[in-house]
């Protein structure tokens, strides 16, 4: 379903491309508040799910029960999502050819894109605060 060009879907593109944070479609709302946009959170999410569909950025579920999204960047190599399970950051692994190095040994498939990787568990900082 492609949505209308609008001052809204322009404003969630921009934010999103500029955003680094994998903002949720709460985010986009607030943020577009902030700038005197008109935007409800479920025409966020709308439109999120549009950029998403049209392979423009990629969803990242979190342990925070919300869906972040992320911009899939032209310059940006392919990157490996890594949530925290206890507090729920969500960070780019970027360095991942060892990874992929490992799935390409296995001769039964070819990788094409790591970016929809989403790897769950204990980031440094939860590590430390024991």
């Amino acid at each position: 379903m492609a949505l209308r060009h609008t001052k809204q879907k322009e404003f969630v593109s921009r934010f999103l491309e500029a955003s680094f944070s994998h903002p949720t479609a709460y985010d986009v709302a607030l943020a577009a508040k902030e700038e005197g946009i008109s935007l409800g959170i479920t025409s966020a999410y709308r439109i999120l799910n549009s950029l998403v569909e049209e392979g423009k950025a990629v969803k990242v579920p979190s342990v925070d029960g919300m869906v972040h999204f992320d911009f899939k960047r032209d310059d940006d190599k392919s990157h490996i999502h890594f949530v925290c399970q206890k507090c729920g950051r969500i960070f780019d692994l970027r360095e991942e050819k060892s990874f992929a190095s490992f799935l390409q040994a296995d001769k039964r498939f070819q990788i094409g894109s790591l970016q929809d990787i989403i790897i769950y568990g204990i980031c440094e900082d939860c590590q430390k605060k024991k």
